[in-house]
């Protein structure tokens, strides 16, 4: 509204140029991006710029000769009440009114939020000849003003995530320790045994909401701090399935993947779109409370496109239309968890400059669809010793010591790849074993001994690093470790001992 107005008046300065040059006018008038209306003193219509029809919806035609009050409604923000164009026009002679945010009801039934300008223009004798109505359009500044404000709220949420997963996760830890410790000591079966077990299970449920903290303080980061890299959208697909199929799995959910070869790299951060698809599929899991399906697919890449598109499909009870404009706010949840998932999403996926849609239909299911921006370049590839593109796979049929050892190696930033039963490990060593560079397995889990595992797994491959773990002693596990293990560990674990095995074990030397 002001480069309008500013416009204006240079043009109109310049009073000698006008009148040789009546076309220069014209062509300024025409060509404002703001809705310019020049009215008569009665306040009818005599002009109206072609930003004017678009903002309003109809044509200069109609509106020309007619009172402009009689054809919209000038709705007052403050009060509530009517402005009249013709009545402002009037009292303020030469002088500029401005009023922000008010509605405007047009004629045709549409509705605009605008910021007004009026200037009234007087003749030579002092008396008003008319007056130029601005409308500034400011849809676009409350969107932006939106965005920055849940901006804010995202990164004032992380920060307090941050500290309070930080401060959580140490007292877990040494209580899912104490309780574990606890219960190897103590006879199977017994009043006592079952308690520290609940207490492990009640951790491991505590653990699962410091992930999803963990998860929300990275969203939350300040720009200062974004990180945009180029990505494989398929490994980043197959990372998050690798960590939620199991899990699922006992709750009848299942993944069907469809993806075409030759999908394009996008512009991300490897572990947070790793934490987006997890939060994906974490909503879609909720939504299946008797199980079902979710598929994940990818648009055939255009390459005038420079985006590729993944939809995150599930078979669940689906959302409301009124739901789904609010699922994307911080803390909205349509049921009683901690509703941050698709804020997380929302806030990761626009800062890399991409957009997410969502689709649903009650009894239907959703659709979340991720649209990123595509990458030319290919995912650097390293040797495959490098320990950076390598991971430990963690063997134990004890959610709390999967939980314990998953914490210590991804704050030194190592992947882990995680297993509750050996036929589980044997099927991720068979299609992984390149990419292993320890294996950590349970000595003596409940079903079967972790020593078989240790033995097929070098009988496939004798070149494996194994390390046994358990609660019980050294001295009593010597005498089920294979002779070939590179190594034990004692329950619970401690990080200083575990690092400075895995440091040994991979050693270059």
């Amino acid at each position: 509204m002001k480069s309008a107005t500013r416009k204006l008046n240079r043009s109109c300065s310049n009073k000698s140029r006008l009148n040789n040059d009546p076309h220069c006018l014209k062509y300024i008038f025409d060509h404002l991006t703001d809705a310019v209306l020049y009215v008569d003193d009665k306040g009818i219509v005599q002009m109206m710029n072609p930003a004017s029809e678009r903002l309003l919806g109809v044509s200069c035609r109609s509106f020309k000769e007619k009172p402009l009050d009689s054809q919209i409604r000038v709705i007052n923000p403050s009060d509530d009440s009517d402005i009249s164009i013709a009545d402002l026009i009037k009292k303020r002679h030469s002088s500029v009114t401005r009023i922000r945010h008010v509605k405007l009801l047009i004629k045709t039934g549409r509705e605009r939020i605008v910021d007004l300008s009026i200037s009234g223009l007087s003749g030579c004798n002092g008396k008003i000849r008319g007056g130029l109505v601005i409308f500034h359009d400011i849809k676009k500044d409350i969107s932006r003003e939106k965005s920055i404000i849940y901006r804010h709220k995202i990164e004032a949420i992380g920060m307090v995530s941050h500290y309070i997963a930080k401060d959580f996760n140490n007292w877990l830890s040494k209580i899912s320790r104490h309780a574990s410790s606890l219960s190897d000591s103590l006879l199977p079966k017994t009043k006592t045994h079952d308690e520290a077990l609940k207490i492990i299970e009640t951790t491991e449920l505590a653990s699962q909401l410091v992930k999803r903290l963990m998860m929300i303080s990275r969203a939350g980061s300040s720009d200062s701090d974004l990180k945009t890299e180029t990505v494989s959208m398929n490994d980043a697909i197959q990372e998050s399935v690798d960590l939620m199929a199991n899990t699922l799995k006992d709750k009848n959910i299942y993944f069907f993947l469809n993806l075409p070869d030759g999908m394009p790299n996008i512009m991300a951060d490897h572990h947070q779109l790793v934490d987006c698809l997890f939060n994906l599929f974490l909503n879609a899991a909720d939504a299946m409370p008797d199980g079902g399906t979710i598929t994940v697919e990818s648009d055939p890449y255009n390459t005038d496109d420079h985006y590729l598109s993944v939809r995150i499909i599930d078979t669940g009870r689906g959302m409301s239309r009124e739901l789904m404009e609010r699922v994307t706010e911080p803390s909205f949840s349509t049921n009683n968890s901690f509703g941050m998932g698709l804020s997380i999403v929302r806030n990761s996926v626009e800062r890399w400059g991409g957009k997410i849609l969502i689709t649903s239909q009650i009894s239907q299911g959703t659709t979340v669809k991720m649209t990123l921006v595509a990458s030319k370049e290919k995912v650097t590839t390293k040797a495959s010793d490098d320990l950076s593109e390598m991971s430990v796979m963690i063997v134990d049929d004890n959610p709390s010591f999967i939980a314990e050892a998953i914490a210590i190696f991804t704050n030194e930033s190592i992947k882990v790849i995680t297993a509750d039963s050996a036929a589980q490990a044997i099927n991720i060593f068979n299609k992984r074993r390149s990419k292993i560079s320890i294996h950590i397995i349970d000595a003596i889990m409940k079903c079967e001994n972790g020593n078989y595992l240790a033995n097929e797994i070098m009988k496939k491959d004798p070149g494996s690093k194994v390390v046994l773990a358990s609660g019980f002693s050294k001295d009593y596990v010597k005498s089920v470790v294979t002779p070939d293990a590179r190594g034990f560990i004692q329950k619970p674990f401690e990080k200083d001992a575990v690092m400075s095995m895995y440091k040994r074990l991979t050693d270059k030397k």
